[in-house]
């Protein structure tokens, strides 16, 4: 578009001055001082740009349109400042961190009378929002989202962000050390975005109701992830297209997790009674996991309700898997110590792992849960595997039943199959009736 420019000679600041109003219209750069006493400079709906700090002389309207400001600039007015509508913005250096109740941006210095509602303030920053703030006469910009674009050790969020495109953004020349949330982080992008380097984020709160919960992307670096709180995202709870480093879940992450890179996950659940949840966005739903350019390692108690997509690559146990519904793997399945739990409904319906490559268990236990109906005695088919199944050192453990595995072909599939029986029950020994004393 073209812009026409107002300065003065050589480029320095010009004066424009009048006894009457000045009305400005269209794409305009502004370097002229301005003097209208007893009247106005009227933005009348145009892209009003100031690259220096101009005065008017005289007060100042916008009803619609936009005022621009450079770098440090503001407009300083003698009169009121009317601002009703169209937007404010301000240009912020990219390699710099802005935080939530941090210190505002002079936009707009007014004189007496001045009133700026319904002026919107916009950041020039990808990531970033702002809100506008009225300080009596001054128009100023303050952070409503976290934005780090240098380094800084640390950030911690106990507050609500909702409504803005990030919470959290990490630019790619940020280094941020570590994010402690126990607030709610809610972005309609994503509620933690990693464009640079985030060393260590945990969650004890909630970062939900995004469209990613937490997005690393190409050339960006997430050290760790420990989620206590819930993860959520309507498409991703976690995806990644960069470097990410292990993930502790003794929470509940709901959304699927996409890892498009060519490198294994790591999951950790909880612990003693406590169990981490994967499963889908929606409650009831279930998720999909998928890394088909990496293995991925489960330990600990993971309660895991995720379709599970790995191409030629493993899902490796060595902890308390449980699963409650039929879910397919794609991929292949190793099991090494650990158990292997299966949530029952009914006889019918209950847990179920349906393995397209091959299915290795070593060592550990395969069991059942009741998850409220009572278990019966049966065959429940645990694994199922369209390739070799081996089966090796693993007991069937049932509290209070008769179990046991066996593995069998069926329809050209391989099954391991845990039998239910009851518990005899032992009569007890009479005890011998004393011989009478003669």
């Amino acid at each position: 578009a073209t812009v026409g420019t107002l300065t003065g000679a050589a480029g320095g600041v010009g004066l424009i001055s009048s006894a009457n109003n000045v009305v400005l219209a269209g794409n305009l750069v502004l370097n002229d001082n301005v003097s209208v006493t007893g009247h106005s400079l009227v933005n009348a709906g145009g892209a009003l740009n100031v690259n220096s700090i101009i005065t008017v002389t005289g007060a100042f309207s916008q009803t619609s349109g936009s005022l621009n400001l450079a770098t440090g600039v503001r407009l300083s007015v003698s009169g009121a400042a009317s601002i009703t509508g169209g937007t404010v913005s301000d240009v912020l250096a990219s390699a710099a961190n802005y935080l939530v109740g941090g210190s505002g941006v002079t936009l707009v210095q007014g004189g007496t009378g001045s009133s700026y509602i319904g002026a919107t303030v916009i950041s020039s920053l990808t990531g970033f929002s702002q809100t506008a703030s009225i300080s009596g006469n001054v128009l100023l910009a303050v952070p409503n989202s976290y934005y780090i674009g240098a380094s800084l050790s640390s950030l911690n969020n106990s507050g609500t962000i909702s409504g803005v495109l990030a919470p959290v953004y990490v630019a790619a020349t940020g280094n941020l050390g570590s994010l402690s949330n126990s607030g709610v982080l809610s972005g309609t992008g994503a509620g933690v975005w990693v464009n640079g380097t985030l060393g260590a984020l945990s969650n004890s709160g909630a970062i939900t109701n995004s469209a990613i919960g937490v997005f690393v992307n190409t050339l960006a670096a997430l050290g760790s992830l420990d989620n206590s709180g819930t993860l959520s995202g309507s498409l991703y709870a976690l995806y990644n297209s960069g470097l990410l480093g292990p993930i502790g879940n003794s929470g509940l992450i709901m959304g699927d997790l996409f890892n498009a890179v060519a490198r294994d996950m790591s999951i950790t659940g909880g612990s003693g009674s406590i169990y981490g949840t994967l499963t889908g966005f929606s409650p009831g739903s279930i998720g999909t996991l998928t890394s088909t350019g990496g293995d991925v390692y489960l330990s600990s108690n993971v309660m895991l309700n995720d379709m599970i997509n790995l191409g030629s690559h493993t899902l490796y146990n060595s902890g308390n898997l449980q699963f409650n519904n039929q879910l397919n793997l794609a991929g292949n399945f190793f099991q090494t110590g650990g158990s292997l739990i299966s949530g029952v409904t009914t006889s019918i319906n209950y847990g179920q792992l349906l393995v397209s490559g091959t299915a290795t268990l070593s060592g550990g236990i395969v069991s059942l849960k009741s998850l409220g109906g009572g278990l019966t005695a049966g065959q429940y088919t645990i694994v199922q595997a369209n390739g070799a199944l081996s089966v090796s050192g693993v007991t069937a453990f049932v509290p209070g039943w008769n179990s046991s595995l066996s593995t069998t072909i069926v329809s050209g599939k391989n099954d391991l199959v845990l039998a239910l029986s009851v518990t005899p029950t032992q009569t007890p020994t009479p005890t011998p009736t004393p011989t009478p004393t003669p």
